[in-house]
């Protein structure tokens, strides 16, 4: 989508069959105020009303208020966004296998909207049924006595940040009733120490929650997308990989599970388990990184078998 945002609040929404917000789910609800500074992503649902805003990300919109915007759809009902080819953030939360309408409304001008579509094969190959294989961890560091508590990164030279590069495998069993596990910076975790990324499990409830919790702003909305991935006997491996834009990519027993960027990760140095929750082992995995990054110039977003629209205007 190219356009231009207009003196107050607009609204992008991807919706379901009917009369949005009456009969119509809005499974994606995308929402920039150039006047609040402030990204709102959340859904309607019929029967729930609004979903909790999340605002995370901050502004990343030009000054003269022009914009292109690429969604992405990725595995696991995500949208991955950009704003001017630059990542934004991902949003996951509501099935969106029954969309079928764009919508815009309030102080917002569309210029083209490109539709992209990549051909998808008719027939599903066959997955063979054996375990895949472990993933790599270079530079292994391997911790075993671990117990209910805090593992220092520094101390075990996996350095300041968890950034491209990074990953962590963690074995276990999720014990009856909640459980926490926390990348947070330095200092006095929930206190003084911020925690952008908080993974929160419960096995009685069958259910996982992605969030952050953040000096002056407390917890972040709860993202509850993914399901609850875990074994019945609550046992689990499962992997934190580091991607760029403060991703982290999440994969529990070997499968692809969902990816939560929310804040900044490059000053982590703690991992931190509480509650429920017994760790058998973590391997702290790190790659040599080039000390210098060459400049790639952005290129324009692939668009297949484009459909291009240029007679827009604020409607459905």
């Amino acid at each position: 989508m190219t356009g231009k945002l207009l003196n107050g609040g607009s609204c992008i929404k991807l919706g379901e069959e009917g009369v949005l917000l009456q009969t119509a789910n809005a499974v994606f609800h995308f929402s920039p105020d150039n006047v609040a500074k402030h990204v709102i992503c959340n859904s309607w649902m019929k029967g729930k009303g609004w979903t909790p805003e999340d605002k995370s990300g901050g502004y990343p919109f030009n000054p003269n208020n022009q914009f292109e915007l690429q969604w992405i759809a990725e595995p696991n009902n995500t949208v991955k966004i950009y704003i001017d080819r630059k990542f934004f953030r991902t949003f996951s939360r509501e099935d969106l296998s029954k969309v079928v309408q764009i919508d815009f409304s309030y102080a917002i001008r569309i210029s083209s909207i490109k539709l992209c579509r990549e051909e998808i094969e008719t027939t599903t190959p066959e997955i063979p049924t054996t375990t895949p294989p472990p993933p790599t961890c270079p530079n292994e560091v391997l911790i075993t006595n671990v117990s209910i508590g805090n593992i220092n990164l520094i101390k075990y030279g996996f350095g300041k940040g968890f950034t491209v590069g990074k990953s962590i495998i963690i074995t276990g069993t999720f014990l009856n009733g909640g459980s926490c596990i926390k990348l947070a910076d330095a200092g006095v975790i929930t206190v003084t120490g911020n925690v952008p990324f908080h993974f929160a499990t419960d096995p009685t409830k069958k259910l996982t929650i992605c969030n952050s919790w953040m000096k002056g702003k407390g917890w972040t909305p709860e993202d509850r997308s993914g399901g609850y991935p875990f074994n019945p006997n609550n046992q689990f491996f499962m992997e934190w990989v580091a991607e760029p834009n403060n991703t982290i990519r999440l994969n529990v027993d070997g499968k692809f599970c969902k990816t939560f960027s929310r804040e900044d990760l490059s000053h982590i140095e703690q991992l931190d388990f509480s509650y429920f929750i017994r760790i058998s082992s973590v391997k702290l995995c790190r790659q040599d990184i080039e000390t210098t990054t060459p400049t790639i110039p952005t290129p324009p977003p692939k668009c297949p078998n484009e459909v291009l629209i240029t007679n827009v205007v604020r409607g459905d």
